[in-house]
């Protein structure tokens, strides 16, 4: 037992040193781009990375702290976007913390109004059809290679018609016994997606509609109304497509995941530059840490209750508990966790994450494409092609 302990310390303290001795620098933000704005090597430099946080028995944790209930209660109710903002700013960190060429690796987003707009114009028949490059390269479609049957997840189970094991896949395990036992699963389960339909909601009138819809020169959307047009539109309808994995609480666990919530943590960008940032032009940071802290001011703010019935407040921490499903959970801020190195210096608080621009060294930014750039520019005047 004493050798177990020791092993293990041995192990965090390690993760500490690493993530320490690959600094980005020169950095002033991180800049995350589309996926088809991607080079061949930062595609391969991606995957790589990915394979990697599996191989090292980091990927499945996020896994486990995104199906965990009380942290997934709060991922999934009114502070739905800034808890994956959160999410996404540790994994990155993780990835960074790898080798020394991922210091300055940021996350890629899925671009969905290239996606949509070439399914509606007839150029694409299915969701593999219109983003062929992105899928093969992370994994690739259900073929004869596949396994015809897998383990549960963190203690579910996952449909789907096949499970996937060509790169970055084949380094994938699925809870964090079965990392210890060294009895991976070595795949992940996916559906068919050359017959997966694209949804109209992820094309660029009902995106422009859940972040912007309704707003008004004199009026602009609230965080809630957004956050609702957001998760319930682009965000689940995307999920349900790609269903298997990606329709569950443990989507985490397929690579996709990260793209598709890069993508929806952009669409609240957009919105809070239209609707926060445009409200006072050159003000930089937008909003004073006071403001931030508003619990009335709706463009920012919007409460709901956690898992135990009590109403999150905008100073309350982001709850995020990681461990295994039939394991003691802890706090990604708390030493003893094995992600504390990711975490350990993101804010806190839930207010914190109001505006990307304004996380210190861990702000980040976008590099908009087509449509999309287009309605970061014009916001309300933004007009959808039909």
């Amino acid at each position: 037992m004493r050798a177990t302990v020791a092993c293990w310390w041995l192990l965090l303290v390690s993760a500490v040193v690493d993530a320490q001795r690959f600094p980005c620098n020169g950095e002033t933000f991180r800049l995350r781009k589309s996926w088809s704005m991607y080079t061949a090597a930062e595609k391969t430099r991606h995957v790589a990375a990915v394979a990697d946080a599996m191989s090292a028995g980091y990927h499945h944790r996020f896994i486990e702290m995104h199906t965990e209930p009380q942290s997934e209660r709060e991922a999934h109710g009114c502070m739905f976007i800034y808890w994956h903002r959160k999410f996404l700013l540790g994994y990155e960190n993780m990835l960074r913390s790898l080798k020394a060429e991922y210091a300055c690796l940021t996350l890629p987003y899925w671009d969905y109004a290239t996606l949509s707009s070439s399914f509606v114009s007839g150029s694409c028949k299915s969701v593999y059809g219109c983003a062929t490059d992105l899928i093969n390269t992370l994994g690739g479609l259900v073929d004869s290679n596949a396994k015809r049957s897998w383990a549960l997840v963190n203690g579910d189970g996952m449909d789907g018609v096949g499970c996937v094991q060509r790169p970055p896949l084949n380094n994938f395990c699925q809870s964090t016994s079965a990392f210890q036992s060294k009895q991976c699963m070595r795949c992940v389960p996916r559906n068919n997606w050359a017959t997966s339909v694209v949804p109209p909601e992820s094309n660029i009138v009902p995106v422009f509609s859940q972040i912007l819809g309704g707003a008004t020169p004199t009026r602009g959307k609230t965080l809630a109304e957004a956050s609702r047009g957001i998760q319930n539109g682009a965000h689940n309808t995307i999920h349900n497509a790609l269903g298997s994995t990606m329709a569950t609480f443990q989507a985490p666990g397929d690579p996709m995941f990260n793209l598709h919530h890069a993508e929806i943590d952009l669409m609240h960008r957009i919105y809070f530059k239209c609707v926060v940032a445009d409200a006072v032009p050159g003000r930089v940071p937008v909003l004073s840490d006071a403001a931030k802290k508003s619990a009335t001011d709706a463009r920012i703010w919007s409460s709901c209750t956690r898992f135990n019935g009590t109403t999150i407040r905008p100073t309350d921490p982001v709850l995020m508990l990681a461990g295994q499903y039939n394991q003691n959970k802890v706090d990604v801020h708390n030493p003893a966790s094995p992600l504390y190195e990711f975490f350990k210096d993101l804010p806190r608080a839930y207010y914190q994450y109001a505006d990307g621009d304004d996380l210190g060294r861990f702000s980040y930014r976008y590099q908009y494409t087509g449509m999309l750039a287009d309605m970061l520019t014009q916001c309300k005047r933004f007009i959808a092609p039909r």
